[in-house]
């Protein structure tokens, strides 16, 4: 397998693992609300505080690797229509 095809794998894991992150969030943000109503000391998850870190960095990687994907296509397209202007007009 190529690059490519590992960092194309990579991106559709970043959506599944960003919708479980996001879900676990939300089940701490729930017990840290029934936490607070029972007077009770709120619990730390520094795990899940490290896996935000980690793919917050992570998705900073794959938003600049989509964003210069885009960058390449659209020069691509402008040396292409350079090309087939440079034949009609010569």
């Amino acid at each position: 397998m190529t690059f490519l095809v590992f960092f194309m794998a990579g991106i559709d894991l970043m959506k599944e693992f960003k919708a479980e992150v996001e879900k676990l969030e939300s089940e701490r943000q729930e017990l840290a609300n029934a936490e607070k109503l029972f007077d009770l000391p709120i619990t730390m998850y520094p795990e899940l505080l490290e896996v935000q870190k980690d793919m917050k960095a992570m998705d900073q990687i794959y938003v600049i690797y989509e964003e210069q994907k885009v960058r390449v296509a659209s020069e691509e397209a402008c040396v292409g229509l350079r090309k087939l202007l440079a034949v009609f007009l010569d």
